[in-house]
């Protein structure tokens, strides 16, 4: 089963540069999701981790972007 992210309780901003923001993590997450449920686990432990941590340690990478572009603090970036 596909799992789907409710973000019905996330508040939204007026801010153009918030919402571009939202507008890339969806996509990011969406994406996400679908590599995450077109994996073919091996049945190899040791594998199917090093492929689910490739895939995690990418999304850190494309969100950390996300922010780096989109962020207002420099603490956070």
């Amino acid at each position: 089963p596909e799992t789907i992210v409710d973000n019905s309780a996330v508040k939204s901003s007026d801010d153009a540069n918030d919402q571009a923001f939202d507008k890339e993590m969806s996509r990011i997450l969406g994406e996400m999701q679908k590599m995450t449920n077109s994996m073919s686990m091996t049945g190899d432990p040791d594998m199917d981790f090093a492929m689910m941590m490739s895939m995690h340690h990418q999304l850190g990478i494309e969100v950390g972007n996300a922010v780096i572009q989109y962020g207002k603090h420099d603490e956070a970036k």
